[in-house]
């Protein structure tokens, strides 16, 4: 083959070789080429200042005013017409005593009165007859002064038997049990006919129209509480209902070392609460740094890597 003609066929070669590898070149991606892609941003200012954020304590719902009512002298319960869940009003009849003994203490003490005063009278009569007889020289010092000792005496023992007579009727009168307001009967622990013992607990009454519910509080945030702070109040036995209350009480001394009593009061409460139910109080509490400016930012906005936490500024 002419040498010519061999020159020729390489040239034709090498220019297909280089047609094929620039429209190969073509098809190669751009790896330079960014792709854009939508982020979401927050604006931070004044509004953002500061650190908020919602605080969830566990309380107990309590009525305003507990009580567990006894009696103040002993004695077998006579009548008991309450029961549990009763509605009381004011002074209304809780429980009765057997009140045979007691009435026979007034009895005695009133005739023991009348006794003494009529003494009392007799000395007294005797003491003004014997000053006027000294007055006139027709009796001696030591007649007078045995009067008048008399009927001191007699004055006396007369004001004590009025106090025992009060006494009497005192106690006579605590053998009745009312309620001391408008209440409910939450328990009773005794029944008729059972002996009871001064001070022993008889039945046990929620008063008052309001409702509490008592938190315990860390020593790290009861800083952030102020009376009158308002509060979200949800109680797992009534779902899907979230009631508002109010700090009525806020403790200044700690209990168990770092724990701070907190009282708030419900503005309405459901006629279906009972003392003792659970509660979850919620609290949006904000912690203002005045001498240092912070952001409280949601916890996807940051990320973190090998090194540290760190999140993306957006620049003009």
């Amino acid at each position: 083959m002419p040498t010519a003609l061999i020159h020729r066929l390489i040239t034709l070669i090498l220019i297909i070789m280089a047609t094929i590898f620039l429209f190969a070149c073509d098809d190669v991606p751009d790896t330079n080429q960014q792709t854009l892609r939508p982020v979401k941003y927050l604006l931070l200012d004044a509004s953002h200042s500061g650190i908020q954020r919602d605080r969830v304590f566990n309380g107990i719902a309590r009525a305003q005013l507990e009580s567990t009512l006894s009696f103040k002298v002993a004695g077998t319960i006579d009548n008991l017409p309450v029961h549990v869940g009763d509605r009381l009003q004011p002074q209304q009849l809780i429980a009765r005593l057997d009140d045979s003994s007691y009435l026979l203490d007034v009895f005695q003490a009133r005739a023991r009165l009348a006794q003494i005063k009529a003494e009392q009278r007799k000395t007294d009569a005797e003491y003004i007859r014997i000053r006027q007889l000294y007055t006139n020289d027709n009796a001696s010092k030591r007649e007078l002064d045995n009067a008048l000792a008399e009927a001191e005496t007699s004055n006396a023992l007369y004001t004590e038997a009025k106090q025992l007579l009060s006494l009497a009727e005192l106690n006579l009168s605590y053998t009745e049990l009312r309620s001391p307001a408008h209440c409910r009967v939450a328990q009773l622990h005794a029944e008729v006919n059972e002996n009871v013992t001064v001070a022993q607990s008889l039945v046990s009454v929620n008063c008052g129209q309001h409702w509490e519910v008592h938190i315990d509080v860390p020593e790290s945030l009861i800083g952030l509480l102020e009376l009158g702070l308002f509060a979200q109040i949800s109680f797992d036995a009534i779902s899907d209902t979230t009631f508002t209350a109010t700090i009525s009480e806020l403790g200044i001394g700690s209990e168990g070392g770092s724990i701070y009593p907190v009282i708030l009061v419900l503005d309405q409460a459901p006629a279906s609460l009972r003392s003792g139910f659970g509660a979850d109080v919620r609290f949006s509490l904000v912690d203002d740094q005045s001498h240092s400016k912070q952001f409280y930012l949601p916890a996807v906005a940051v990320a973190k890597n090998q090194h540290t936490h760190y999140v993306y500024v957006l620049k003009d």
